[in-house]
Protein backbone atom coordinates (compact mmCIF):
# COMPACT_ATOMS: atom_id res chain seq x y z
CA UNK A 1 0.00 0.00 0.00
CA UNK A 2 1.36 3.42 -1.20
CA UNK A 3 1.82 6.22 1.26
CA UNK A 4 -0.81 8.31 -0.19
CA UNK A 5 -3.11 5.57 1.28
CA UNK A 6 -2.06 5.63 4.55
CA UNK A 7 -2.39 8.77 4.72
CA UNK A 8 -5.30 9.92 6.96
CA UNK A 9 -8.15 11.98 5.57
CA UNK A 10 -9.08 14.94 6.22
CA UNK A 11 -12.21 15.69 8.38
CA UNK A 12 -14.09 17.43 5.32
CA UNK A 13 -12.81 14.42 3.19
CA UNK A 14 -14.64 12.11 5.29
CA UNK A 15 -17.80 9.72 3.77
CA UNK A 16 -21.01 11.60 5.35
CA UNK A 17 -22.18 9.16 7.74
CA UNK A 18 -26.19 8.72 7.82
CA UNK A 19 -26.01 7.07 11.49
CA UNK A 20 -24.37 10.25 12.79
CA UNK A 21 -27.43 12.53 14.44
CA UNK A 22 -27.13 16.21 13.23
CA UNK A 23 -26.81 18.97 15.92
CA UNK A 24 -30.32 19.88 15.24
CA UNK A 25 -31.10 15.85 16.03
CA UNK A 26 -29.41 15.83 19.65
CA UNK A 27 -30.97 19.19 20.27
CA UNK A 28 -34.34 17.53 19.42
CA UNK A 29 -33.45 14.66 21.51
CA UNK A 30 -32.38 16.81 24.39
CA UNK A 31 -35.65 18.63 24.76
CA UNK A 32 -37.30 14.99 23.99
CA UNK A 33 -35.14 13.93 27.14
CA UNK A 34 -36.07 16.81 29.56
CA UNK A 35 -40.35 16.69 28.60
CA UNK A 36 -39.46 12.99 29.20
CA UNK A 37 -37.59 12.96 32.51
CA UNK A 38 -40.23 16.10 34.26
CA UNK A 39 -43.18 15.53 32.19
CA UNK A 40 -44.88 19.10 32.22
CA UNK A 41 -47.44 18.50 30.39
CA UNK A 42 -50.12 17.38 33.68
CA UNK A 43 -49.27 21.25 34.94
CA UNK A 44 -49.95 22.27 31.06
CA UNK A 45 -53.70 20.32 31.56
CA UNK A 46 -54.04 22.17 34.66
CA UNK A 47 -53.41 25.06 32.98
CA UNK A 48 -55.69 24.80 30.51
CA UNK A 49 -58.70 24.00 33.60
CA UNK A 50 -57.77 27.25 35.37
CA UNK A 51 -57.90 28.92 31.67
CA UNK A 52 -60.82 27.34 30.69
CA UNK A 53 -62.43 28.78 34.50
CA UNK A 54 -61.62 31.87 33.84
CA UNK A 55 -62.89 32.49 30.86
CA UNK A 56 -65.90 31.12 32.07
CA UNK A 57 -66.12 33.22 34.61
CA UNK A 58 -65.89 36.31 32.31
CA UNK A 59 -69.34 35.28 30.18
CA UNK A 60 -71.86 37.31 31.89
CA UNK A 61 -74.69 35.17 33.73
CA UNK A 62 -72.75 31.84 32.71
CA UNK A 63 -72.58 31.27 36.51
CA UNK A 64 -76.36 32.47 37.59
CA UNK A 65 -77.14 30.44 34.69
CA UNK A 66 -75.06 26.72 35.11
CA UNK A 67 -73.00 27.17 38.47
CA UNK A 68 -73.69 23.19 38.54
CA UNK A 69 -72.07 22.15 35.05
CA UNK A 70 -68.89 24.27 36.59
CA UNK A 71 -68.83 22.09 39.72
CA UNK A 72 -69.75 18.98 37.80
CA UNK A 73 -66.18 19.91 35.31
CA UNK A 74 -64.08 21.47 37.99
CA UNK A 75 -64.82 18.09 40.19
CA UNK A 76 -64.47 15.70 37.47
CA UNK A 77 -61.57 17.02 36.11
CA UNK A 78 -59.77 16.60 39.73
CA UNK A 79 -61.38 13.26 39.93
CA UNK A 80 -59.96 12.79 36.67
CA UNK A 81 -56.74 13.81 37.61
CA UNK A 82 -56.38 11.82 40.90
CA UNK A 83 -57.20 8.61 39.58
CA UNK A 84 -54.31 9.13 36.97
CA UNK A 85 -52.28 9.74 39.84
CA UNK A 86 -53.24 6.76 41.75
CA UNK A 87 -53.12 4.52 38.43
CA UNK A 88 -49.04 5.67 37.69
CA UNK A 89 -48.17 5.27 41.16
CA UNK A 90 -49.76 1.70 42.09
CA UNK A 91 -49.29 -0.07 38.64
CA UNK A 92 -46.10 2.44 37.18
CA UNK A 93 -44.46 2.88 40.39
CA UNK A 94 -43.57 6.16 38.53
CA UNK A 95 -43.25 8.69 41.78
CA UNK A 96 -41.93 11.67 40.05
CA UNK A 97 -44.76 12.10 37.90
CA UNK A 98 -46.98 11.66 40.48
CA UNK A 99 -45.62 13.96 42.56
CA UNK A 100 -46.94 16.99 39.80
CA UNK A 101 -50.55 15.40 40.05
CA UNK A 102 -50.78 15.23 43.79
CA UNK A 103 -49.00 19.25 43.79
CA UNK A 104 -52.01 19.87 41.24
CA UNK A 105 -54.82 18.68 43.27
CA UNK A 106 -54.78 21.61 46.12
CA UNK A 107 -54.29 24.06 43.20
CA UNK A 108 -57.68 23.00 41.93
CA UNK A 109 -59.17 22.60 45.21
CA UNK A 110 -58.31 26.73 45.48
CA UNK A 111 -59.84 27.46 41.96
CA UNK A 112 -63.04 25.04 42.78
CA UNK A 113 -63.27 27.35 46.46
CA UNK A 114 -63.31 30.48 44.21
CA UNK A 115 -65.16 29.85 40.94
CA UNK A 116 -68.42 30.78 42.68
CA UNK A 117 -67.97 33.93 44.62
CA UNK A 118 -70.52 35.29 42.22
CA UNK A 119 -73.25 32.89 42.89
CA UNK A 120 -72.90 33.28 46.86
CA UNK A 121 -73.27 37.09 45.90
CA UNK A 122 -76.20 36.60 43.72
CA UNK A 123 -77.58 33.21 45.36
CA UNK A 124 -76.81 32.42 48.73
CA UNK A 125 -78.41 29.33 49.52
CA UNK A 126 -77.27 28.10 46.37
CA UNK A 127 -73.71 29.38 47.14
CA UNK A 128 -73.52 27.91 50.15
CA UNK A 129 -74.85 24.45 48.84
CA UNK A 130 -72.01 24.46 46.65
CA UNK A 131 -69.24 25.46 48.60
CA UNK A 132 -70.48 22.90 50.84
CA UNK A 133 -70.74 20.65 48.36
CA UNK A 134 -66.99 21.31 47.33
CA UNK A 135 -65.30 20.98 50.49
CA UNK A 136 -66.72 17.43 51.10
CA UNK A 137 -65.53 16.33 48.01
CA UNK A 138 -62.20 17.97 48.50
CA UNK A 139 -62.06 16.18 51.77
CA UNK A 140 -63.45 12.64 50.33
CA UNK A 141 -60.80 12.76 47.35
CA UNK A 142 -57.70 13.60 49.27
CA UNK A 143 -58.48 10.65 51.88
CA UNK A 144 -59.21 8.46 48.93
CA UNK A 145 -55.59 9.17 47.27
CA UNK A 146 -53.66 8.93 50.73
CA UNK A 147 -55.50 5.58 51.08
CA UNK A 148 -55.59 4.17 48.13
CA UNK A 149 -51.56 5.18 47.42
CA UNK A 150 -50.79 4.25 51.18
CA UNK A 151 -49.39 7.17 51.68
CA UNK A 152 -48.89 7.63 55.70
CA UNK A 153 -49.58 10.99 56.37
CA UNK A 154 -49.53 11.76 60.23
CA UNK A 155 -52.79 13.79 61.88
CA UNK A 156 -50.40 16.54 63.20
CA UNK A 157 -50.62 17.20 59.14
CA UNK A 158 -53.49 16.01 58.26
CA UNK A 159 -55.53 18.67 60.29
CA UNK A 160 -54.20 21.63 59.76
CA UNK A 161 -54.16 20.39 55.71
CA UNK A 162 -58.50 19.75 56.05
CA UNK A 163 -58.39 23.11 58.35
CA UNK A 164 -57.24 24.85 55.12
CA UNK A 165 -59.28 23.35 53.33
CA UNK A 166 -62.26 24.43 55.34
CA UNK A 167 -61.28 27.74 55.41
CA UNK A 168 -61.20 27.83 51.63
CA UNK A 169 -64.56 26.37 51.14
CA UNK A 170 -66.35 27.85 54.29
CA UNK A 171 -64.76 31.57 54.81
CA UNK A 172 -66.43 33.00 52.02
CA UNK A 173 -70.30 31.86 53.71
CA UNK A 174 -69.26 34.13 56.21
CA UNK A 175 -68.92 37.19 53.98
CA UNK A 176 -72.39 36.41 52.65
CA UNK A 177 -74.37 36.68 56.08
CA UNK A 178 -76.87 39.04 56.60
CA UNK A 179 -75.01 41.01 59.01
CA UNK A 180 -72.64 41.39 56.37
CA UNK A 181 -74.83 42.88 53.39
CA UNK A 182 -76.51 45.38 55.80
CA UNK A 183 -72.97 46.53 56.55
CA UNK A 184 -70.79 46.55 53.45
CA UNK A 185 -67.72 47.75 55.14
CA UNK A 186 -67.65 44.60 57.13
CA UNK A 187 -66.56 43.15 54.43
CA UNK A 188 -63.35 44.50 54.10
CA UNK A 189 -62.78 44.14 57.72
CA UNK A 190 -63.49 39.89 57.31
CA UNK A 191 -61.68 39.83 53.86
CA UNK A 192 -58.21 41.57 56.06
CA UNK A 193 -59.05 38.75 58.82
CA UNK A 194 -58.80 35.59 56.18
CA UNK A 195 -55.12 35.87 56.24
CA UNK A 196 -54.80 36.40 59.94
CA UNK A 197 -57.10 32.85 60.61
CA UNK A 198 -54.92 31.13 57.67
CA UNK A 199 -52.03 31.95 60.20
CA UNK A 200 -53.32 30.48 62.90
CA UNK A 201 -53.92 27.32 60.83
CA UNK A 202 -50.68 27.05 59.52
CA UNK A 203 -49.42 27.95 63.38
CA UNK A 204 -51.10 24.56 63.98
CA UNK A 205 -48.26 22.71 61.87
CA UNK A 206 -45.75 23.52 65.10
CA UNK A 207 -46.27 20.41 66.70
CA UNK A 208 -45.16 18.52 63.50
CA UNK A 209 -42.20 20.73 62.80
CA UNK A 210 -40.98 19.94 66.44
CA UNK A 211 -41.27 16.25 65.93
CA UNK A 212 -38.67 16.69 62.98
CA UNK A 213 -37.66 14.18 59.88
CA UNK A 214 -38.53 11.02 62.13
CA UNK A 215 -42.09 11.69 62.09
CA UNK A 216 -42.91 11.21 58.54
CA UNK A 217 -39.56 8.83 57.65
CA UNK A 218 -41.86 5.90 57.10
CA UNK A 219 -44.35 7.54 54.84
CA UNK A 220 -45.04 5.55 51.94
CA UNK A 221 -43.50 7.34 49.41
CA UNK A 222 -39.70 7.51 48.06
CA UNK A 223 -39.82 11.46 49.25
CA UNK A 224 -37.97 12.74 52.42
CA UNK A 225 -38.43 15.24 55.00
CA UNK A 226 -38.80 18.75 54.24
CA UNK A 227 -39.63 17.18 50.40
CA UNK A 228 -42.90 15.34 52.10
CA UNK A 229 -45.03 17.02 53.27
CA UNK A 230 -43.66 20.44 53.33
CA UNK A 231 -43.93 21.01 49.63
CA UNK A 232 -47.71 20.34 50.07
CA UNK A 233 -48.45 23.07 52.49
CA UNK A 234 -46.08 25.18 50.82
CA UNK A 235 -48.39 24.69 47.52
CA UNK A 236 -51.58 25.52 49.61
CA UNK A 237 -49.40 28.99 52.28
CA UNK A 238 -49.09 30.01 48.21
CA UNK A 239 -52.68 29.67 47.30
CA UNK A 240 -54.17 30.99 50.04
CA UNK A 241 -52.30 34.09 49.47
CA UNK A 242 -54.22 34.38 46.21
CA UNK A 243 -57.32 33.58 47.70
CA UNK A 244 -57.16 37.22 50.01
CA UNK A 245 -56.84 38.30 46.95
CA UNK A 246 -59.07 37.17 44.78
CA UNK A 247 -61.37 37.71 47.96
CA UNK A 248 -60.78 41.18 47.74
CA UNK A 249 -62.12 41.04 44.01
CA UNK A 250 -65.18 39.36 44.65
CA UNK A 251 -66.43 40.77 47.91
CA UNK A 252 -64.95 44.23 48.57
CA UNK A 253 -67.09 47.23 47.93
CA UNK A 254 -66.34 49.12 44.71
CA UNK A 255 -69.08 51.81 45.36
CA UNK A 256 -65.92 54.63 45.31
CA UNK A 257 -64.24 53.47 42.05
CA UNK A 258 -65.43 54.29 38.30
CA UNK A 259 -66.33 51.51 35.79
CA UNK A 260 -63.11 51.73 34.37
CA UNK A 261 -61.61 51.28 37.38
CA UNK A 262 -63.28 48.56 38.46
CA UNK A 263 -62.69 46.47 35.47
CA UNK A 264 -58.80 47.07 36.28
CA UNK A 265 -59.45 44.78 39.28
CA UNK A 266 -58.68 47.40 41.72
CA UNK A 267 -59.40 46.49 45.52
CA UNK A 268 -58.43 47.75 49.13
CA UNK A 269 -56.34 44.35 49.30
CA UNK A 270 -52.44 45.20 50.30
CA UNK A 271 -49.47 43.34 50.91
CA UNK A 272 -49.67 44.30 55.11
CA UNK A 273 -52.87 42.09 54.76
CA UNK A 274 -50.38 38.94 54.10
CA UNK A 275 -47.70 39.75 57.09
CA UNK A 276 -49.59 37.36 60.14
CA UNK A 277 -49.07 34.68 57.18
CA UNK A 278 -45.82 35.66 56.28
CA UNK A 279 -44.77 35.79 59.91
CA UNK A 280 -46.22 32.26 60.62
CA UNK A 281 -44.50 30.76 58.21
CA UNK A 282 -41.33 32.26 59.22
CA UNK A 283 -41.60 30.87 63.08
CA UNK A 284 -42.73 27.32 61.26
CA UNK A 285 -39.17 28.08 58.88
CA UNK A 286 -37.28 28.78 61.81
CA UNK A 287 -38.03 25.73 64.26
CA UNK A 288 -37.94 23.47 60.86
CA UNK A 289 -34.36 25.19 60.91
CA UNK A 290 -33.67 24.91 64.91
CA UNK A 291 -35.12 20.73 65.04
CA UNK A 292 -32.86 20.13 61.71
CA UNK A 293 -29.69 21.66 62.69
CA UNK A 294 -30.03 23.54 59.12
CA UNK A 295 -28.10 26.83 59.44
CA UNK A 296 -29.10 28.14 56.34
CA UNK A 297 -32.92 27.61 57.33
CA UNK A 298 -32.10 29.51 60.44
CA UNK A 299 -30.93 32.44 58.41
CA UNK A 300 -33.80 32.43 56.11
CA UNK A 301 -36.53 32.67 59.01
CA UNK A 302 -34.43 35.34 60.33
CA UNK A 303 -34.68 37.20 57.36
CA UNK A 304 -38.80 36.86 57.39
CA UNK A 305 -39.38 39.82 59.63
CA UNK A 306 -37.50 42.05 57.29
CA UNK A 307 -39.76 41.26 54.75
CA UNK A 308 -42.98 41.71 57.12
CA UNK A 309 -41.41 45.15 57.41
CA UNK A 310 -41.03 45.94 53.80
CA UNK A 311 -44.31 44.61 53.20
CA UNK A 312 -45.89 47.20 56.13
CA UNK A 313 -44.94 49.79 54.11
CA UNK A 314 -48.11 51.45 52.31
CA UNK A 315 -48.05 51.54 48.49
CA UNK A 316 -47.27 55.14 47.12
CA UNK A 317 -50.04 54.92 44.42
CA UNK A 318 -52.86 52.74 44.68
CA UNK A 319 -56.61 52.57 44.64
CA UNK A 320 -59.33 54.44 46.21
CA UNK A 321 -60.49 51.68 47.74
CA UNK A 322 -57.30 50.48 49.45
CA UNK A 323 -56.19 54.02 51.33
CA UNK A 324 -59.81 54.17 52.25
CA UNK A 325 -59.69 50.86 53.70
CA UNK A 326 -56.35 52.03 54.78
CA UNK A 327 -57.60 55.10 56.69
CA UNK A 328 -60.53 53.14 58.98
CA UNK A 329 -57.77 50.83 59.79
CA UNK A 330 -55.16 52.80 61.53
CA UNK A 331 -58.07 54.84 62.86
CA UNK A 332 -59.73 52.24 64.15
CA UNK A 333 -56.20 49.26 65.24
CA UNK A 334 -53.43 51.21 64.13
CA UNK A 335 -50.99 51.74 61.41
CA UNK A 336 -49.34 48.50 59.63
CA UNK A 337 -46.05 49.38 60.10
CA UNK A 338 -46.82 49.60 63.96
CA UNK A 339 -48.28 46.74 64.26
CA UNK A 340 -45.49 44.72 62.29
CA UNK A 341 -42.88 45.79 64.84
CA UNK A 342 -44.32 44.75 67.54
CA UNK A 343 -44.91 40.94 65.77
CA UNK A 344 -41.73 41.12 64.61
CA UNK A 345 -40.01 42.04 68.09
CA UNK A 346 -42.34 38.84 69.40
CA UNK A 347 -40.67 36.81 66.24
CA UNK A 348 -37.21 37.85 67.66
CA UNK A 349 -38.09 37.14 70.90
CA UNK A 350 -39.20 33.81 70.40
CA UNK A 351 -36.24 33.06 68.45
CA UNK A 352 -34.00 34.29 71.26
CA UNK A 353 -35.78 31.80 73.47
CA UNK A 354 -35.15 28.97 71.08
CA UNK A 355 -31.07 30.07 71.45
CA UNK A 356 -30.84 31.83 67.80
CA UNK A 357 -27.95 34.32 69.21
CA UNK A 358 -28.52 37.04 66.33
CA UNK A 359 -32.31 37.06 67.56
CA UNK A 360 -30.99 39.40 70.34
CA UNK A 361 -29.95 42.04 68.24
CA UNK A 362 -33.20 41.59 65.95
CA UNK A 363 -34.96 41.66 69.04
CA UNK A 364 -33.11 45.27 70.04
CA UNK A 365 -33.62 46.63 66.90
CA UNK A 366 -37.19 45.94 66.66
CA UNK A 367 -37.39 47.33 70.53
CA UNK A 368 -36.03 51.04 69.20
CA UNK A 369 -38.02 50.69 66.38
CA UNK A 370 -41.25 51.12 68.48
CA UNK A 371 -39.90 53.31 70.61
CA UNK A 372 -40.27 56.40 67.42
CA UNK A 373 -43.10 54.66 65.84
CA UNK A 374 -46.62 55.39 67.22
CA UNK A 375 -49.86 54.21 66.04
CA UNK A 376 -50.75 56.38 63.45
CA UNK A 377 -46.91 56.44 61.69
CA UNK A 378 -47.10 54.96 58.71
CA UNK A 379 -43.87 55.01 57.69
CA UNK A 380 -40.18 54.91 58.78
CA UNK A 381 -39.88 58.49 57.24
CA UNK A 382 -41.60 59.67 59.77
CA UNK A 383 -40.30 59.06 63.10
CA UNK A 384 -41.94 60.69 66.33
CA UNK A 385 -40.57 61.45 69.67
CA UNK A 386 -38.89 58.56 72.11
CA UNK A 387 -41.70 56.68 73.93
CA UNK A 388 -40.67 55.34 77.56
CA UNK A 389 -42.46 52.04 77.86
CA UNK A 390 -39.91 49.93 74.71
CA UNK A 391 -36.84 51.21 76.36
CA UNK A 392 -38.40 50.51 79.75
CA UNK A 393 -38.84 46.72 78.85
CA UNK A 394 -34.74 46.96 77.54
CA UNK A 395 -33.92 47.97 80.51
CA UNK A 396 -35.55 45.62 82.29
CA UNK A 397 -34.68 42.94 80.55
CA UNK A 398 -30.42 43.70 79.85
CA UNK A 399 -30.55 44.68 83.32
CA UNK A 400 -31.85 41.02 84.60
CA UNK A 401 -28.95 39.26 81.93
CA UNK A 402 -26.55 41.62 82.82
CA UNK A 403 -26.53 40.65 86.39
CA UNK A 404 -26.89 36.98 85.65
CA UNK A 405 -24.19 36.28 82.71
CA UNK A 406 -21.68 39.23 84.25
CA UNK A 407 -21.60 41.54 80.77
CA UNK A 408 -21.04 45.25 81.57
CA UNK A 409 -22.24 46.27 77.77
CA UNK A 410 -25.49 45.13 78.64
CA UNK A 411 -25.97 47.12 81.97
CA UNK A 412 -24.90 50.12 79.73
CA UNK A 413 -27.81 49.40 78.01
CA UNK A 414 -30.10 48.89 80.48
CA UNK A 415 -28.92 51.90 82.43
CA UNK A 416 -29.49 53.74 79.01
CA UNK A 417 -33.08 52.67 78.97
CA UNK A 418 -33.52 53.22 82.80
CA UNK A 419 -32.28 57.17 81.97
CA UNK A 420 -34.88 57.46 79.30
CA UNK A 421 -37.88 55.92 81.02
CA UNK A 422 -37.21 57.99 84.62
CA UNK A 423 -38.61 61.68 83.05
CA UNK A 424 -38.39 61.79 79.10
CA UNK A 425 -41.15 63.82 78.77
CA UNK A 426 -39.32 66.64 81.75
CA UNK A 427 -36.32 65.83 79.33
CA UNK A 428 -37.52 66.97 76.74
CA UNK A 429 -40.18 70.08 78.49
CA UNK A 430 -36.81 71.71 80.33
CA UNK A 431 -34.07 71.02 77.54
CA UNK A 432 -36.20 72.93 75.00
CA UNK A 433 -36.85 75.49 77.84
CA UNK A 434 -32.85 75.59 79.06
CA UNK A 435 -30.57 73.21 78.14
CA UNK A 436 -28.57 74.03 81.10
CA UNK A 437 -30.73 72.72 83.76
CA UNK A 438 -30.52 68.81 82.23
CA UNK A 439 -27.00 69.29 83.86
CA UNK A 440 -28.50 69.49 87.14
CA UNK A 441 -31.38 67.69 87.36
CA UNK A 442 -32.04 64.08 88.78
CA UNK A 443 -31.57 62.57 85.57
CA UNK A 444 -27.47 64.32 85.59
CA UNK A 445 -27.55 62.15 88.75
CA UNK A 446 -29.00 59.26 87.90
CA UNK A 447 -26.74 58.99 84.84
CA UNK A 448 -23.21 59.28 86.61
CA UNK A 449 -24.67 56.89 89.46
CA UNK A 450 -25.16 54.41 87.02
CA UNK A 451 -21.53 54.54 85.67
CA UNK A 452 -20.12 54.48 88.93
CA UNK A 453 -21.99 51.12 90.08
CA UNK A 454 -21.04 49.54 86.79
CA UNK A 455 -17.46 50.52 86.86
CA UNK A 456 -17.72 48.96 90.73
CA UNK A 457 -20.07 45.84 89.43
CA UNK A 458 -17.70 44.51 86.43
CA UNK A 459 -14.75 44.16 85.71
CA UNK A 460 -13.60 44.59 82.22
CA UNK A 461 -12.09 47.36 80.08
CA UNK A 462 -15.58 49.18 79.47
CA UNK A 463 -16.51 49.24 83.05
CA UNK A 464 -13.33 51.01 83.92
CA UNK A 465 -13.79 53.46 81.46
CA UNK A 466 -17.46 53.93 82.72
CA UNK A 467 -15.99 54.46 86.20
CA UNK A 468 -13.73 57.27 84.74
CA UNK A 469 -16.34 58.50 82.85
CA UNK A 470 -18.74 58.87 85.80
CA UNK A 471 -15.95 60.90 88.04
CA UNK A 472 -14.98 63.36 85.27
CA UNK A 473 -18.89 63.99 84.75
CA UNK A 474 -18.72 64.08 88.33
CA UNK A 475 -16.50 67.29 88.57
CA UNK A 476 -18.26 68.26 85.38
CA UNK A 477 -21.84 68.09 86.74
CA UNK A 478 -20.73 69.93 89.82
CA UNK A 479 -19.58 72.92 87.96
CA UNK A 480 -22.62 73.34 85.44
CA UNK A 481 -24.54 73.05 88.63
CA UNK A 482 -22.82 75.85 90.22
CA UNK A 483 -22.45 77.88 87.44
CA UNK A 484 -26.30 77.82 86.98
CA UNK A 485 -27.35 77.80 90.30
CA UNK A 486 -25.13 81.31 90.44
CA UNK A 487 -26.99 82.99 87.25
CA UNK A 488 -30.05 82.21 88.99
CA UNK A 489 -29.43 83.47 92.34
CA UNK A 490 -31.00 86.78 93.23
CA UNK A 491 -31.07 86.29 96.96
CA UNK A 492 -29.03 84.15 98.89
CA UNK A 493 -29.50 80.39 98.57
CA UNK A 494 -27.01 77.71 100.74
CA UNK A 495 -28.70 75.06 98.93
CA UNK A 496 -26.35 74.58 96.12
CA UNK A 497 -23.02 74.89 98.70
CA UNK A 498 -25.14 71.97 100.93
CA UNK A 499 -25.57 70.04 97.64
CA UNK A 500 -21.17 70.34 96.80
CA UNK A 501 -20.69 69.31 100.36
CA UNK A 502 -22.52 66.32 100.52
CA UNK A 503 -20.36 65.59 96.85
CA UNK A 504 -17.15 66.14 98.80
CA UNK A 505 -18.35 64.12 101.44
CA UNK A 506 -19.73 61.02 98.81
CA UNK A 507 -15.68 61.39 97.03
CA UNK A 508 -13.85 60.92 100.03
CA UNK A 509 -15.93 58.44 101.16
CA UNK A 510 -16.08 56.41 97.77
CA UNK A 511 -12.57 56.89 97.31
CA UNK A 512 -12.23 55.29 101.13
CA UNK A 513 -14.30 52.09 100.07
CA UNK A 514 -12.48 51.73 96.76
CA UNK A 515 -9.20 53.00 97.17
CA UNK A 516 -9.83 54.70 93.29
CA UNK A 517 -6.91 57.67 93.63
CA UNK A 518 -8.93 59.88 91.17
CA UNK A 519 -11.75 60.06 93.95
CA UNK A 520 -9.21 62.45 95.79
CA UNK A 521 -8.94 64.66 92.78
CA UNK A 522 -12.57 64.88 92.44
CA UNK A 523 -12.55 65.73 96.11
CA UNK A 524 -10.15 68.70 96.08
CA UNK A 525 -12.20 69.61 92.82
CA UNK A 526 -15.27 69.89 95.15
CA UNK A 527 -13.68 71.50 97.91
CA UNK A 528 -12.26 74.57 95.30
CA UNK A 529 -16.14 74.69 94.59
CA UNK A 530 -17.11 74.78 97.62
CA UNK A 531 -15.18 77.80 98.47
CA UNK A 532 -16.39 79.72 95.49
CA UNK A 533 -19.75 78.63 96.43
CA UNK A 534 -19.21 80.23 100.29
CA UNK A 535 -17.24 83.63 98.77
CA UNK A 536 -20.49 84.02 96.26
CA UNK A 537 -22.79 83.75 99.30
CA UNK A 538 -20.82 85.54 101.77
CA UNK A 539 -21.15 88.87 98.94
CA UNK A 540 -24.81 88.07 98.30
CA UNK A 541 -25.14 88.82 102.05
CA UNK A 542 -22.72 91.65 102.54
CA UNK A 543 -24.21 93.31 99.12
CA UNK A 544 -24.54 97.06 100.33
CA UNK A 545 -22.35 96.64 103.54
CA UNK A 546 -18.81 98.47 103.54
CA UNK A 547 -17.28 95.93 104.66
CA UNK A 548 -18.21 93.97 101.87
CA UNK A 549 -14.57 93.54 100.49
CA UNK A 550 -12.39 92.69 103.90
CA UNK A 551 -14.65 90.23 104.84
CA UNK A 552 -14.41 88.54 101.37
CA UNK A 553 -10.84 88.83 101.46
CA UNK A 554 -10.79 86.76 104.61
CA UNK A 555 -13.26 84.33 103.88
CA UNK A 556 -11.20 83.72 100.29
CA UNK A 557 -8.20 83.54 102.52
CA UNK A 558 -9.60 80.85 104.49
CA UNK A 559 -11.26 78.40 101.89
CA UNK A 560 -7.74 78.74 99.83
CA UNK A 561 -5.68 77.76 102.85
CA UNK A 562 -8.20 74.63 103.14
CA UNK A 563 -7.67 73.88 99.92
CA UNK A 564 -3.48 74.60 100.86
CA UNK A 565 -3.92 72.32 103.62
CA UNK A 566 -5.62 69.54 101.31
CA UNK A 567 -2.61 69.13 98.97
CA UNK A 568 0.06 69.37 101.61
CA UNK A 569 -2.09 66.38 103.61
CA UNK A 570 -2.19 64.10 99.80
CA UNK A 571 2.10 65.34 99.95
CA UNK A 572 2.33 63.70 103.17
CA UNK A 573 0.37 60.77 102.79
CA UNK A 574 -1.90 61.82 105.39
CA UNK A 575 -4.55 60.79 102.46
CA UNK A 576 -2.95 57.65 101.59
CA UNK A 577 -3.59 56.47 104.96
CA UNK A 578 -7.15 57.13 104.86
CA UNK A 579 -7.43 54.87 101.43
CA UNK A 580 -5.96 51.72 100.80
CA UNK A 581 -3.06 52.40 98.73
CA UNK A 582 -3.64 50.13 95.86
CA UNK A 583 -7.46 49.17 94.66
CA UNK A 584 -9.48 46.32 95.69
CA UNK A 585 -8.89 43.19 93.43
CA UNK A 586 -12.17 42.16 91.74
CA UNK A 587 -13.07 38.41 90.49
CA UNK A 588 -13.00 39.00 86.87
CA UNK A 589 -16.32 38.06 85.81
CA UNK A 590 -16.37 35.48 83.24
Amino acid sequence: MSSDTERPLPPSEFPPNETMPSVSQKSWQRLAKVLYNHNPFYLLSVSCVLHGTAHWLRVEGAIAASPWLLMGLIGGYIVALAFVGWLIVRLGKVWDDARSVLLMIPLLFVELSLAFDETLLRDAATGRLLLLVGLLGAITVSEVVLIGLRIRLPWRYRLPYHATLALLFLYPISLASLEVIRDPDVYSWRIFLFPTVAAVIALMLFPAVRRGAGHVADNGTPWRWPLYPWSLFVMLLICVGFRAYALSLSFDPVLSLSPAAADRLESAFGAYYLIPLVLACGVLLLEGGLVGRNPITRSCAMLVPVLALIMASPAESASAPYFEFLHRFVQTVGSPLWLTILAVALFYAWAWYRGVVRAEFGWLAAMMLASVVRPQTMTLYQPQFIQVWPWCVIAVVEFIIALRRGTSWRACLAAFGILLTADTQWFAHEFARDPRIVCWGADGLLCLASLMLIGRRFSDPLARLCERLGIAGLMFYSLCGLGFAMQRMHEPSWIPTIALLVLTGFCVVYARLTGQRDFRIASLWHLALNVIAVVWQSDLLLRGSPYRMAILSFGLAVGWLLVALFISMSKAGWLHRLTPRHRQSRPVTP
